[in-house]
């Protein structure tokens, strides 16, 4: 407590500590702030705002506090504002990593020393020999009456060095001793996976995968396996985790590759639950049973494979973004326990049902996503393994469509990405080439549509329907981009 306070003081606050708030009304109404840290007592419910001044409550909590402790200050009065910290998201590496030089430049700025912090202090994180255990080994940080200080070097005689050990760095991110599970790895991006870990020293690779195992992939397989050892498993995970330790009895499991999925792609109102359960089933029952297979494991990665449509949405895959959806909130609730977890958002890649469709692609092109080439894949997927976020997103986009024919119908994506797109839409205009419109939007579309359908401009009317000109659904998208691309 003496110490935020005093940080608060040279940061230029007015700071009043309290224990318990007692009812003092008095320090509500001179107050512009108030900050409350745990353990939480009742004290703070007999506050009452008895004027029209804007206040803001600040909670510093961890991920089991209630709402409702917050939410009933909000109910109180229009003027008071509650904000929730969570310590664990604050303190999360990531984080920590983003804003070391800011967090570094503010400490230094307070000009901390031992005089003006006349506090008892222990040090943190003893030598394994050393088994002392102090009353603030049990205490709440915020109440405890001895501050634990990280002691790098001797420069105390009576503070002794931290025991912490160096983080080894080999510069490679897998082991030849170690396995690597891959699920869905006989296709698609998990067979890309596969030759990413491959060709990255990775020495034992086990895939599950319900795809039959055609003569190419077997080809493949076969050279991998001569090479780094691979080997095909059942998709039964459990079964295939104890098949995975007897096969490399000596060699730990260090990572796994959850990038299982099934499709059926279709408005909601067409939906049941066995179709929702069809599309879950391999993303969320696949992570949880990968999750609890291998708990006892240390593990370097545990990262699953999300998707695009989670982030954004698409109006045809509801089910298939609610799957993504869990696994992006799963990978965050793993970091939070401590483990390995990573999500990334993919985009649409060449790969799979995507697999050279260009009428296809040219329709995703226009709403702002384009295609990215397998070349891309492994470079996209090294940088998210090094940078180690809980959850990150490959895409290429075309920004300018994405604003035009995503943003300006969506106003809660419009908000997420607003600053992120107008930064890159402003350098698009300023670099566009100004061009000079010659014929009227009119005369343009029965041009495209002409060239569509292989119609002379002169026997189109404006009374003809894309159908009876022999337009289906595939050329209709590609009508589409032509039209956006022309601007019209």
């Amino acid at each position: 407590m003496k110490v935020l306070a005093l940080s608060a003081n040279r940061s230029g606050w007015n700071v009043s500590s309290l224990p318990h708030f007692r009812g003092q009304s008095l320090h509500f109404d001179r107050s512009h702030a108030f900050v409350f840290l745990p353990p939480f007592d009742h004290s703070w419910q007999g506050m009452h705002d008895s004027g029209n001044r804007d206040r803001h409550i600040v909670f510093v909590c961890n991920n089991h506090m209630s709402s409702l402790t917050a939410n009933r200050f909000a109910m109180q009065s229009e003027h008071i504002h509650v904000h929730t910290l969570n310590v664990a998201n604050v303190l999360q590496r990531a984080n920590l990593q983003e804003q070391n030089r800011n967090i570094s430049n503010w400490l230094m700025s307070l000009g901390f020393d031992s005089l003006s912090l006349p506090l008892k202090r222990e040090t943190f994180q003893l030598s394994r020999t050393n088994k002392h255990q102090t009353d603030a080994d049990d205490e709440s940080y915020f109440t405890t009456k001895t501050v634990q200080q990280v002691v790098l070097d001797q420069t105390e005689s009576h503070c002794p060095v931290s025991d912490i050990p160096f983080l080894p760095r080999s510069g490679k991110l897998f082991k030849q001793s170690c396995v690597y599970i891959v699920t869905g790895g006989l296709s698609g991006l998990g067979l890309e996976t596969v030759k990413f870990i491959a060709h990255n020293a990775g020495g034992c690779i086990a895939t599950l995968s319900r795809s039959a195992l055609t003569d190419e992939i077997k080809f493949e397989m076969e050279v991998l396996q001569r090479r780094y050892g691979v080997t095909i498993m059942n998709v039964n995970v459990l079964q295939a985790i104890s098949m995975i330790k007897e096969r490399f009895h000596s060699c730990p499991i260090k990572g796994v590759f959850h990038s299982a999925a099934v499709l059926h792609d279709a408005l909601i109102e067409n939906l049941d639950e066995s179709l929702f359960r069809k599309v879950l089933q391999p993303k969320v029952c696949g992570a949880l049973n990968l999750h609890y297979a291998t708990l006892h494991n240390k593990l370097d990665f545990f990262v699953c494979y999300s998707s695009i449509s989670s982030f954004i949405g698409n109006a045809s895959q509801c089910n298939y973004a609610a799957a993504n959806s869990f696994l992006d909130s799963f990978c965050h609730y793993r970091r939070n326990l401590g483990l390995a977890g990573q999500s990334i958002n993919w985009g649409p890649l060449n790969l799979g049902l995507l697999l050279n469709k260009d009428n296809f692609q040219q329709f995703l092109e226009a709403k702002g996503m384009m295609v990215m080439d397998v070349c891309y894949v492994q470079k996209a997927l090294e940088t998210c393994l090094v940078m180690n976020r809980p959850q990150q997103v490959i895409c290429k986009f075309n920004f300018k469509n994405l604003h035009i024919h995503v943003l300006s119908q969506n106003a809660s994506l419009r908000e997420r990405l607003s600053a992120l797109v107008e930064m890159e839409f402003k350098d698009y205009l300023n670099n566009e080439p100004r061009v000079q419109h010659l014929s009227s939007p009119h005369e343009s579309v029965r041009r495209i549509v002409s060239d569509i359908s292989n119609v002379s401009v002169d026997e189109l009317d404006d009374d003809s329907t894309l159908c009876g000109l022999g337009i289906d659904s595939m050329l209709a998208m590609t009508l589409q981009n032509k039209i956006s691309k022309k601007q019209v």
